[in-house]
């Protein structure tokens, strides 16, 4: 005999009770939130490092900070699928197909080809929204997805969550590389200023690839729409144009006068930091909220069936 258990009475309790799959959430809060604890510690104490730590130690550490994303996401993520009914194969691979992407096409197109750096923070706030949505943001974000595209078969895409977790996992390779493209431009630079560029940085990716990964799933195995993953792409675009140069202006000093009437300079990396987790939380919550009701419409239509 067959027991009946309505899915909106006795909800499973975990994800991977459904479907046997790593929940993909869940390893990226644990990543987002050690990798967040980790970067305000070291804001905190950068500038004394900074100034204490010999060049060596100092150099070791930035080089944890910028290969962080891609060891936790390892930890946390790929090693993972080995404990579940259902693996997502192909994690790994597109982790390191986006790593030598960027450091062969993307990171040499924006800062040698187009040199942003050079003229894009001198224009006024609405050209540098623009300029960096054009530049920036359609470059990353159209690496992203090619990556996505050809190396993995559509195969791969079974429910909503798989596209999540090849996009995290572009995206770790894709920040990886460029923090370590930082730092061999820049030589050790400011502790706490190069921390609290990766996890912007990361944030930032996480995000884009996120959007990506959802627009390539739903473009497979949901109801696309005309141009589906033109908007996702284009959105992710835009997301870099205007975070990019708004936490650039949130994290650079501004000048006051002390009590002795002198012009002071007063970073606020913590203000940075929190729109750095501002812009990762909110995508985060608008894609579960998205896949979630899907999901739970597709259940219902099962049940009335």
């Amino acid at each position: 005999m067959t027991t009946y258990r309505s899915p909106l009475l006795t909800p499973p309790r975990e994800e991977e009770e459904v479907y046997g799959y790593r929940p993909v959430w869940r390893s990226l809060i644990i990543e987002a939130t050690l990798l967040l604890i980790m970067s305000v510690a070291l804001i905190i104490a950068g500038r004394g490092l900074s100034q204490n730590l010999p060049s060596t130690p100092l150099l070791i550490v930035t080089l944890v900070i910028g290969t962080a994303p891609v060891l936790l996401w390892l930890a946390f993520s790929w090693r993972a699928e080995n404990t579940v009914r259902e693996p997502r194969a192909g994690l790994l691979a597109v982790a390191v197909v986006t790593a030598l992407v960027a450091r062969s096409i993307g990171e040499p197109l924006i800062t040698q080809f187009l040199r942003v750096e050079e003229w894009l923070p001198l224009s006024s706030a609405v050209e540098r929204i623009i300029g960096y949505t054009v530049t920036v943001g359609v470059v990353q974000s159209t690496l992203i997805y090619l990556t996505i595209r050809f190396t993995l078969p559509r195969r791969m895409f079974r429910i909503r969550d798989d596209g999540l977790a090849y996009g995290i996992a572009a995206a770790v390779g894709y920040v990886t590389v460029s923090n370590l493209q930082t730092l061999a431009s820049a030589g050790t630079p400011q502790l706490d200023s190069f921390v609290l560029r990766a996890f912007g940085d990361y944030a930032l990716h996480i995000a884009m690839g996120l959007l990506i990964g959802y627009g390539v799933t739903i473009t497979y195995i949901g109801r696309p729409i005309i141009l589906n993953m033109t908007f996702y792409v284009v959105l992710s675009s835009i997301l870099a144009g205007i975070t990019i140069p708004i936490r650039a202006g949130l994290v650079n000093p501004v000048f006051s006068l002390d009590f002795n009437r002198s012009l002071v300079s007063a970073p606020r990396p913590l203000l940075g930091l929190g729109f750095s987790v501002l812009i990762l939380i909110v995508p985060c919550l608008i894609l579960y909220f998205l896949i979630r009701n899907a999901e739970r419409r597709e259940t219902e239509a099962q049940v009335e069936i």
